[in-house]
């Protein structure tokens, strides 16, 4: 329930773009025809584990503290895809031919830099001399859970990947309302520029619905154990009950002769352990409205 800094909403991903290789532009181009598809972005991956990081040198060429930041290669459109903001400069565009040398870093890496001014200023990828670049930064763009929420949002950079090139993901905004026909609509232009590669693909919320699969079993596993725990309590219960009204038949059925009512009989035989079952609500109720405060301030 998490503002992860970006819209996941009807966000449509395929996993194997590579597949696409320089047709990559052409299957964008298909694929806007459409005029239930409203943005596709190329990028590399995200949303799950293992995502590229390197050494970067602030505001100089050389030195021996380079600073480890994420990187994800993206493209034009990347930004509108995704819907994520940007808090100062500008994203890239093709009417810069330098935004070859040019980056964006996230507030993360704002922040690690230790400048609150970084547009317009130099960072250095460190690496061997074919990997080693210096970047101009252009803009810083908000915050967003490119991982799993197990991680703290760590310093991502943004390179803009070569246009004749296709990277590992495509993601699609199709318009809401009967999505398996625009996904249909996808999956024939892919067929068309895939040369006969299979096309894995699927929701993004579900790529991000697979980073918790540990949370969800435990989840399931917990429930199964409580229910299980409740019945066994109340089991409990029901034996005490029934143990305390057969040992006091007798004086049931006195009380009764002299003129006591129901009411009156069912409180007598539960007074004595009914205290101890308000007290346990009383402790799941105070339990309960933690993990709702807990869950608020997350959402806020």
């Amino acid at each position: 329930n998490k503002n992860l800094g970006f819209n996941k909403e009807h966000l449509y991903s395929i996993m194997n773009a590579g597949a696409l290789g320089a047709r990559v532009y052409p299957f964008k181009q298909e694929l806007l025809k459409n005029s239930n598809i409203l943005a596709v972005t190329n990028s590399s991956q995200m949303f799950r584990t293992g995502i590229p990081g390197n050494g970067y040198l602030y505001n100089k060429k050389y030195g021996a503290d380079p600073t480890a930041c994420q990187f994800v290669n993206v493209d034009y459109d990347f930004l509108n895809t995704y819907q994520i903001k940007l808090k100062e400069g500008r994203f890239f565009s093709k009417k810069f031919s330098t935004d070859s040398s040019a980056v964006l870093i996230n507030e993360a890496a704002e922040r690690i830099f230790g400048d609150k001014d970084p547009v317009g200023k130099e960072i250095t990828r460190v690496g061997q001399k074919d990997w080693k670049k210096t970047f101009k930064i252009i803009g810083v763009i908000k915050d967003f859970n490119y991982e799993s929420l197990h991680y703290n949002i760590r310093p991502l950079v943004l390179h803009l990947q070569t246009p004749t090139e296709a990277d590992n993901y495509i993601t699609i905004r199709i318009a809401a309302g009967k999505p398996q026909k625009t996904i249909k609509y996808i999956k024939d232009g892919w067929n068309k520029f895939a040369n006969g590669n299979y096309m894995y693909s699927r929701f993004v919320d579900e790529n991000l619905a697979r980073l918790y699969e540990s949370e969800q079993k435990t989840s399931l596993i917990t429930t199964i154990f409580a229910l299980l725990a409740i019945f066994i309590a109340s089991l409990g219960v029901f034996g005490l009950s029934a143990y305390v009204a057969e040992q006091r038949t007798k004086e049931i059925g006195i009380r009764k002769a002299l003129g006591a009512s129901i009411p009156e009989i069912i409180l007598l035989l539960t007074r004595e352990f009914a205290i101890w079952v308000l007290m346990a609500n009383l402790i799941a109720c105070l339990l309960y409205y933690e993990q709702l405060a807990q869950k608020f301030c997350i959402q806020s």
